[in-house]
């Protein structure tokens, strides 16, 4: 699987496998909700500290804006994440493990993905 580099700052640098190469092996097994109920009216409602706004925007950049917004709130505030890129459930589950950040929850419908991390550090 081939992989990049993506940097924030000199301090802050993660490998993340490329969305080209994860979505050719896992074509449509990303999943819509991750620990909930498909049906819209099962979902969790969570409320959000910030809102991220990313649609239009291809990898790295929602990594990147997301690793910048979760560093202007404080520690136990949720970041809400907002993108078109379907490659980015793959890719912000990857930058939550690696950052340590909580994933709260994930969402996706109608070409639009929504992701819900809290700061933990």
């Amino acid at each position: 699987m081939f992989s990049k580099t993506v940097c924030i700052d000199d301090s802050q640098c993660f490998i993340m496998p490329s969305t080209y190469a994860q979505l050719r092996m896992y074509g449509d097994m990303i999943p819509t909700q991750v620990g909930h109920s498909p049906h819209e009216e099962d979902a969790m409602t969570i409320a959000s500290d910030e809102l991220l706004d990313c649609t239009g925007l291809l990898c790295p950049i929602p990594v990147v804006k997301t690793s910048k917004a979760i560093k202007t709130i404080d520690v136990g505030q949720v970041l809400e994440m907002v993108a078109t890129d379907p490659g980015a459930p793959p890719d912000m589950e990857a930058w939550a493990r690696q950052t340590g950040h909580e994933l709260i929850e994930q969402t996706a419908g109608d070409g639009e993905y929504r992701f819900w991390f809290r700061r933990t550090k």
